[in-house]
Formats: C-alpha cells, sequence, structure tokens
C-alpha cells in the first residue's frame, strides 16, 4: 500500500509544544486562583496558569478575576479600596462547587471547600507573591485587569516584583487595556514599545488582541509573538496567538 501524504510529510503542528494553561488557576475544577488550584491544575497536568493581577488599597498584588470580591467570598468591595489584611480575611472558596466558576444558591454542604479561609491560605485571595514563591519555574500568563485612570496604576510594581523573584523567562504579563502595555517603561523595568524585547528584559509585557478577532490568527508561532511592531522572543517554543504578520527570521 503507498504510504499516504500525511505519513511522508507529517503535519507542521505534530513538533509544536502546546502549553496548556489553567484559566483562573483551573477554576471549574477548584475555587478561582487559587493556592489550591493552581496545585490541583499543576497535579492534574496543566503546563501553565492565567492569572489576573489586581492592587490593593496598601498596593500588595493580589490574584484575583474581578475586580470586586462579590463574586467569590463572602464580602463586599472593590479590592482597590481593600488593603491586603482586608482580603486576608475572605474566604474565596465559599461559593465555590465543582464545575463552575461560582454557584450561588445551593445549599451550604454542597460547598466543598467553603470555610477552610482565611485559616487555610491555600483558600483565600492569593497574594501574587505567595504564587510566585510556591510556583517558581511555572510558566505564569498575568492579565492587568485595570489601571489608570480608574485605579493607581501598578505595571511597575508589577514589573518590579517579577524582576526581584527572577521571574524573567516564563512570564507573559498581558492586558486587554491597551494603555497598560504601552506606556512608556519606568525605568528599563519593562520593556519598551518599539524596541525589540530579548531575554535580558525582566518582563515582556504584551497587549492582547482578543478584542480584535479578525487581526487573531493561530499560527506556529515558534516561541514568537508579534504585535503592532514589535517582535517578543519567548523562551519556549509554543503554539501561540500572534497577530497575521509571521517575524522576521533574520
Amino acid at each position: 500500500m503507498p504510504a499516504s501524504p500525511d505519513s511522508v510529510n507529517p503535519p507542521p503542528w505534530t513538533d509544536r509544544r502546546v502549553i496548556a494553561y489553567a484559566h483562573q488557576g483551573g477554576a471549574w475544577e477548584a475555587p478561582s486562583s487559587t493556592l489550591h488550584a493552581i496545585r490541583s491544575a499543576l497535579d492534574a497536568g496543566a503546563t501553565a496558569i492565567e492569572l489576573d493581577v489586581h492592587a490593593t488599597s496598601d498596593g500588595q498584588l493580589v490574584v484575583c478575576h474581578d475586580a470586586t470580591v462579590d463574586r467569590t467570598t463572602e464580602g463586599t468591595g472593590r479590592i482597590a479600596e481593600l488593603s491586603a489584611a482586608e482580603l486576608a480575611t475572605l474566604d474565596n472558596a465559599y461559593w465555590w462547587a465543582p464545575g463552575a466558576d461560582v454557584s450561588p444558591g445551593l445549599a451550604s454542604d454542597r460547598y466543598p471547600y467553603r470555610g477552610r479561609a482565611p485559616g487555610d491560605r491555600r483558600f483565600g485571595i492569593a497574594l501574587l507573591e505567595e504564587v510566585l514563591e510556591e510556583f517558581a519555574g511555572v510558566v505564569l500568563n498575568l492579565d492587568i485587569k485595570q489601571t489608570a485612570p480608574v485605579v493607581e496604576p501598578y505595571e511597575e510594581k508589577l514589573a518590579a516584583m517579577l524582576h526581584r523573584f527572577g521571574r524573567v523567562d516564563d512570564v507573559i504579563v498581558a492586558s486587554f487595556i491597551e494603555i497598560a502595555t504601552s506606556r512608556p517603561p519606568p525605568a528599563a523595568s519593562i520593556r519598551g514599545t518599539t524596541a525589540r524585547a530579548t531575554r535580558n528584559e525582566p518582563v515582556t509585557f504584551v497587549s492582547t488582541t482578543s478584542r480584535n478577532p479578525s487581526a487573531v490568527t493561530s499560527q506556529n508561532a515558534c516561541g514568537w509573538v508579534r504585535k503592532r511592531g514589535l517582535t517578543l522572543r519567548m523562551p519556549f517554543p509554543a503554539l501561540l496567538i500572534s497577530s497575521p504578520t509571521p517575524p522576521s527570521r533574520s
């Protein structure tokens, strides 16, 4: 029997490394963005973690999908108006049941982890510092959810923290808010908007393209991401979402 074309010329995607991100740390499998969720996702085979970053009223960086604590905890209020100490009293597994981000209205015994926080930090609103300490070397995608003028901008603080932890090669910082990734870098702690980023720079800030689906294509980027003329070299080969224009190989 003659060989099929596919057996002679294997499809190009067979040698790609696909990075499996656990969104919100794997929110449907465990309480959103908690240390417990992240550990569970990695144990289940996830190779990377996606989280959203906010800043508290006293300038601490935390990971939480929403800008408020209302949906996932027993508390209320905007993260930007609450201190880290106040957030530490909340139960981020309060409304979680398997199969959804949150499931309000169930019988109390349907919430398997309710009440473990604040005594057990694995189920509270995690500090970004806790994530970086516990999951060193795990590929992260961190989403800046808010910036000026809505809140005091925290991009520089985020870049400084990632630099302090040595997370220069395995973290992507992204945002749906264009200004959060396009403002000039504060002090060489984040990339510029026109220069080519290198592995010597501590943090890569990438503007997402999800709000413009027509400009998004999935391609064999071989570790490169190109956005608005900026070429970024990622430290791992991957199947990435990038702009339709492939990067120059020169």
